[in-house]
C-alpha cells in the first residue's frame, strides 16, 4: 500500500518527520518497507513554460519544435509529445542536466541532439522519466500556478510510505485506515471527507437505476451499483493525477480516476462500467461459465476457470471480480 504523506495529511495531523512517522507506524505493528522520495533525483529538473510550439516542418514523424522558457532563458526542444500547447507548464531538463529515468531506466544526461535537421537542447519530462509512475504517453503537464524556473522538487516533491499489507490488517489498504492508525499514535482525530457539500450538486431521479442479481452469494453476499447519467470522460485535474501517480496508479480519465481515488481513500473496491455496453440493463454476480473468456483492460485474453467469480451483464462476463474490468464495458470518450 503506497501512502503519499501529503495526501495522508488531509485526514490526520501529526508532529513527526516522515522518517519518525514510518518508525512509529512500524513499532505499532505496520511494516514500512520503504520511504520513497522521487524528488531526491530531480536536482536538474526545472519548471518550464512552452512559449512557442510548431510542427516539425520536415520530419515524417509527428514531432514538434517547442521553445521553452525556464526562468533563466529559453531553450529549443524537439519532442514527439502530442499533449503540449502554448502556455503549458511542464518539467524540463536543459543541456548538461540529467533525467532521473531514461529509456532503459537509468539516469540520462541531456546533450545536444540533432533531430531531423533541428537540434534539441533539452528534454521535457513524462511521469515515468521522473519516477512518478509508468505513464509516458505524454509530457507531465503541471498546474498553472507552478512557479516558472523553480526546481520541480520545491513544488511537486512528496514522500511516499510503502506499507506491507497482511491478511489480518485490511484496514491498511486505505488512506483513511492508515490515518486511523496515525491518529491512535498521536493521539488526534481523523478528518473524514465532508460528503454533505456534494448534496446540492447531485440530482436524484425517481426511476430505476440498474438491476443487480447475485447468483452465487457464497462468493459475494452483497454487491451494490449506482447509475450516474450526464457525465463526461474528460481529463482529470492535475491534483488528482498527481495523487494517483504517487499512489502507484495510472490516470485514465476523470470517471475512471474518481473510482480509483475513492477506492484508495476508503479501501472499497470500485469499478466504473459504461451502462450503454451492459446487455440486458443489469449486473449479474456469478461464477464463470464453462469455457468463458474475457479480454481485460490490459488487453489480455483470459480463459476463466469455473471457480472464478465474475461480474456479468445479461449475456457475458464484463469484469473479473475484485481483479480487473473488461474491455467490452470500459469507459470511453463516448460514455455519457
Amino acid at each position: 500500500m503506497r501512502v503519499p504523506v501529503r495526501w495522508l495529511a488531509d485526514y490526520v495531523s501529526h508532529p513527526w518527520t516522515t522518517e519518525e512517522l514510518g518508525h512509529r507506524l512500524t513499532m505499532s505493528g505496520l511494516k514500512i518497507e520503504a520511504i520513497e522520495r522521487p524528488s531526491e533525483l530531480w536536482g536538474d529538473v526545472l519548471i518550464g513554460e512552452v512559449a512557442q510550439l510548431e510542427p516539425h516542418p520536415t520530419s515524417k514523424k509527428p514531432l514538434h519544435i517547442a521553445h521553452v522558457h525556464y526562468g533563466d532563458g529559453m531553450v529549443t526542444v524537439v519532442t514527439g509529445a502530442q499533449n503540449l500547447y502554448v502556455g503549458a507548464k511542464a518539467p524540463i531538463v536543459v543541456e548538461g542536466g540529467t533525467i532521473p529515468f531514461g529509456p532503459n531506466g537509468e539516469p540520462l544526461k541531456i546533450e545536444p541532439r540533432p533531430m531531423a535537421g533541428y537540434t534539441s537542447h533539452g528534454m521535457l519530462c513524462s511521469s515515468r522519466e521522473l519516477g512518478l509512475g509508468d505513464d509516458h504517453s505524454g509530457i507531465l503537464i503541471l498546474p498553472e500556478d507552478a512557479p516558472l524556473g523553480q526546481p520541480l522538487a520545491s513544488f511537486l516533491g512528496e514522500d511516499v510510505l510503502d506499507i506491507e499489507t497482511v491478511s489480518n490488517r485490511p484496514d491498511t489498504l486505505s488512506m483513511i485506515g492508515v490515518a486511523r492508525e496515525v491518529a491512535a499514535l498521536v493521539p488526534s482525530e481523523v478528518r473524514l471527507p465532508d460528503l454533505r457539500r456534494l448534496a446540492n450538486n447531485v440530482e436524484r431521479l425517481d426511476k430505476e437505476s440498474i438491476g443487480v442479481e447475485i447468483a452465487d452469494p457464497d462468493l459475494c453476499p452483497r454487491y451494490s451499483a449506482l447509475r450516474v447519467d450526464g457525465v463526461v470522460a474528460v481529463q482529470s485535474p492535475n491534483w488528482l493525477v498527481q495523487r494517483l501517480e504517487s499512489a502507484g496508479m495510472r490516470p485514465i480519465n476523470l470517471l475512471v480516476d474518481l473510482t480509483n481515488y475513492v477506492m484508495h481513500e476508503y479501501g472499497q473496491p470500485m469499478h466504473a462500467f459504461d451502462a450503454s455496453q451492459l446487455r440486458g440493463g443489469k449486473i449479474v454476480v456469478r461464477r464463470a461459465h464453462e469455457g468463458e473468456a474475457l479480454r481485460t483492460l490490459d488487453g489480455v485474453d483470459r480463459s476463466l476457470p469455473p471457480e472464478a467469480l465474475v461480474i456479468a451483464d445479461g449475456d457475458r462476463a464484463v469484469a473479473l471480480a475484485g481483479v480487473m474490468g473488461g474491455e467490452n464495458s470500459e469507459i470511453s470518450s463516448e460514455t455519457s
